[in-house]
């Protein structure tokens, strides 16, 4: 019996002796389960942190695809903007019409590659590089204003400047393509005409006469360009009758094609559409110039 007790008595002191080592082992077996839940949260901050260093690259990526492809012309410091290759469907040129819509019912497409256009109209301080007698004042009550499209500006002045700067005249098509893209809307900020989006007829626009050029950005088309309406015509490298233009008797002058409308024209004169008929020698203030230059081969 007393066997019996001392043995009981010796097995209690174990089990008395070895139950705080198993709890100390469950302590510790919690120890990495604590530690580990903590380093949870830091392992996603190192990502998110690696993310915001690697992010301002990936969204500028993002953005350069908004962005106007445009470049600086060395010569004239002008901004260009690039038009991809588009396509444009017209009816055939009637020289006794003068819209692109009317005349013959036949369709043509026309296929323009790709090329580089001035964003605003050539402004003054520009011209004057190439004419530096060029004087603005007349036009302007003898006041100056060197971000002013230049105005006056006839058809050989205008393919002189174009030439001289490393580029030309565009095409109707080409301007006609800039101006409203791959689209038939008549006016290249869409459907509807709106007099405070382009430099026209009356100062509602805010300006009773010619503006600095790129001062009516929302009237830009889907392409960019600015001011491809209103403000000063815009000399284009079409003949208003390409028929005669080619024939080798013509006693009259051939008359070239202007596009877009001054600053006092109105919705009619001003449509994309439209071609302006005008003699080559027309010094008319409310003409100007704006040009191109091919993407292939072009310096």
């Amino acid at each position: 019996m007393k066997i019996t007790l001392a043995s009981i008595l010796i097995l209690s002191i174990l089990l008395s002796c070895t139950s705080p080592h198993k709890k100390s082992d469950k302590r510790v077996s919690k120890i990495p389960r604590k530690e580990h839940v903590k380093q949870e949260p830091s392992t996603p901050s190192k990502t998110s942190s690696k993310t915001k260093a690697v992010s301002p690259q990936g969204l500028s990526r993002k953005k350069e695809k908004f962005l106007l492809p445009t470049i600086l012309h060395k010569k004239d410091r002008s901004t260009m903007v690039l038009v991809q290759p588009g396509s444009l469907q017209f009816g055939t040129l009637n020289p006794s019409k003068r819209t692109l819509k009317e005349g013959n019912t036949k369709r043509r497409i026309w296929m323009i590659p790709d090329f580089y256009i001035d964003r605003t109209e050539i402004t003054i301080e520009q011209y004057k590089r190439f004419d530096p007698e060029y004087d603005e004042k007349p036009f302007l009550e003898k006041r100056e204003c060197p971000a002013c499209p230049a105005m006056g500006i006839d058809f050989e002045n205008a393919d002189r400047y174009c030439q001289w700067a490393g580029k030309r005249l565009p095409t109707e098509a080409e301007w006609v393509l800039a101006a409203r893209g791959n689209s038939d809307q008549p006016w290249p900020w869409g459907k509807k005409f709106d007099p405070l989006r382009a430099n026209l007829h009356g100062d509602q626009d805010g300006f009773p006469v010619v503006a600095p050029a790129g001062s009516y950005p929302q009237g830009a088309g889907p392409k960019g360009v600015l001011d491809m309406v209103g403000n000063v015509w815009e000399w284009v490298d079409t003949p208003a009758d390409p028929v005669k233009s080619s024939s080798k008797k013509r006693n009259a002058v051939v008359k070239r094609t202007a596009k877009g409308g001054g600053w006092t024209s109105g919705p009619k004169t001003s449509h994309l559409s439209y071609r302006n008929h005008v003699d080559p020698a027309n010094r008319n203030p409310t003409f100007g110039v704006r040009c191109v230059k091919s993407v292939r081969g072009s310096s």
